[in-house]
């Protein structure tokens, strides 16, 4: 009985093991399995022989050659061939003149001068411009002809002229007045321009102011110091340099630009020295150097001397009546001096073959000088063989 009941609940083991994995399985293979469970080695029996397939790895495997990347580089923009443009033409210079007059051309304060400007064109052309800035010394006063005008702002004449032909002339009249802070010298510049054409300048016009004579009383104790009233010459008397007390005028000549066609000196004034007293006896010489500072700075275009000549101080010989030059030097375009007595003086160019190779320290000049200064002194030696001597 007890084996009975062992066979009965084996099978019931059995069969319970069997649903369960019958559930478990896809459907697909169940009985498949089931045969297999029930008859493994006759299912092997019937199954043909078949060759086992080798055993693969990842060490079997061949690693798949990689394929190269190729990027398309961008082919480079074909740099374009540099265009030569052509020259361009320079611009020719305006062809036209322009003429200035001053009347008067000398004048004092409160002065009117009118000034005429006559331009004439060489060419036809088209919107001729004539431009100028008015000195400090010049206040505008009137247009009295033509069509300029006046532009206060920048102190300025500006005239325009549309149109003119070959041969043409117009022309322009301005008044002016000399104000208080003019100058002994003004001048008046202008330019002309047109369209492609290349400005030039057109030229200048001169107004001169009249100063009076300078005064000034020198102590012969304490010295004393004139300055002229146009601001040009300076004279100090040291202490001691006149026996009694003097009354020193300074009365202003001439002035000039370098630049102006004429044979006189660029600047010309006279020092004279009298007794302060009732006598009024003119003094002539001194008992100590007085020194002498003449501003010619403005007077000369320092940039464009020509390497032969410098600037100079000169003085009046009564006896020869000629000018004279005498020791001095240039610094800034201060001429200084000393004085042993008054005269006129002036200040001038002079060349260095004046005074040939005369060393002078007026101002530095690039010497031309490029022979030799030779000269032969004989030396007497001790005779030598067969009594033969040499000098050398």
């Amino acid at each position: 009985m007890r084996a009975f009941h062992q066979t009965w609940l084996s099978r019931v083991c059995v069969l319970v093991v069997l649903s369960i994995i019958l559930t478990a399985m896809p459907t697909s293979g169940s009985w498949a399995f089931l045969v297999q469970a029930q008859d493994p080695v006759q299912e092997r029996a019937e199954r043909p022989n078949r060759a086992r397939p080798p055993s693969l790895s990842m060490a079997t495997i061949p690693a798949p050659t990689p394929t190269p990347t190729i990027t398309a580089e961008p082919s480079p923009s074909p740099t374009p061939e540099p265009t030569e443009l052509p020259p361009a033409a320079p611009a020719q210079s305006i062809q036209a003149s322009l003429r200035t007059v001053a009347s008067p051309d000398t004048g004092s304060p409160d002065d009117q001068i009118e000034l005429s400007l006559y331009l004439t064109a060489k060419e036809d052309l088209d919107m001729v411009t004539v431009y100028g800035e008015l000195p400090q010394g010049l206040s505008f006063s009137a247009i009295l002809d033509g069509n300029a005008g006046y532009m206060p702002e920048e102190h300025a004449l500006l005239w325009v002229e549309e149109r003119l032909q070959a041969g043409e002339e117009r022309m322009v009249r301005i008044q002016v007045t000399i104000n208080e802070q003019a100058p002994d010298l003004m001048r008046f510049a202008f330019s002309l321009s047109a369209p492609d054409r290349r400005d030039r300048s057109g030229g200048q016009v001169t107004v001169k102011r009249e100063f009076g004579a300078t005064t000034v009383d020198v102590s012969s104790e304490e010295g004393g110091t004139l300055r002229s009233a146009d601001g040009r010459v300076e004279v100090v008397f040291p202490p001691g340099a006149v026996d009694k007390n003097v009354r020193v005028v300074h009365h202003a000549e001439r002035v000039a630009h370098e630049d102006e066609d004429d044979s006189g000196p660029m600047l010309q004034f006279s020092l004279n020295a009298y007794t302060n007293d009732r006598e009024g006896a003119p003094v002539r010489q001194f008992l100590k150097p007085l020194q002498l500072r003449v501003d010619v700075a403005d007077l000369i275009d320092w940039g464009h001397i020509p390497y032969y000549l410098y600037v100079s101080l000169f003085y009046w010989d009564e006896e020869t009546e000629s000018w004279q030059t005498m020791p001095s030097s240039v610094e800034d375009g201060i001429v200084t001096a000393d004085l042993s007595h008054f005269t006129d003086f002036g200040i001038n160019f002079v060349g260095i073959e004046s005074y040939g190779w005369v060393p002078s320290m007026n101002s530095a000049h690039v010497a031309l000088f490029d022979g030799a200064l030779k000269y032969d002194y004989p030396i007497e030696v001790p005779p030598g063989r067969g009594g033969a001597r040499k000098m050398c």
